[in-house]
């Protein structure tokens, strides 16, 4: 209900694209065919001084969150695959829904994609990125 209010009712259609043309839409639009060739140097960017702090690898104490025990459980799991050095094979795809874009859609062009990520590993993920922002601004 709450996603009818964000797309409103004029949207509202279905998808009449086969699983063919969907994947052949999805693989054009998401991805890249030069994926596999090195970026090369960049003439712009100058060489910069080895970093002068190290990479924050320490938990800090965690602000109020979803009950102690849940807390603790979450961040032994997080703290187990930072050590692993692996990530859980469901934090790296993503369940896709189709949203309409327009009136009456029925076209795969006229749905927009949207992914669904796992939690767990959106909050692993945005501890990392926390701490590389913290990490390239201390060091310049």
């Amino acid at each position: 209900m709450f996603t009818m209010t964000l797309i409103g009712e004029e949207r509202r259609g279905s998808l009449q694209s086969n699983e063919e043309e969907v994947v052949k839409y999805l693989r054009e639009v998401h991805s890249d065919p030069n994926r596999e060739h090195p970026l090369g140097d960049c003439d712009r960017i100058s060489a910069v001084d080895p970093p002068k702090f190290s990479l924050n690898m320490k938990s800090r104490k965690q602000e109020p969150a979803p009950g102690p025990k849940l807390l603790r459980r979450l961040w032994v799991f997080l703290r187990n695959v930072w050590k692993s050095g692996t990530v859980p094979d469901c934090w790296q795809a993503a369940e896709g829904c189709f949203v309409p874009k327009e009136k009456h859609p029925e076209d795969i062009k006229q749905f927009r994609s949207i992914s669904l990520l796992s939690v767990e590993g959106k909050i692993f993920v945005s501890i990392l990125a926390r701490r590389l922002t913290t990490y390239m601004t201390d060091n310049s």
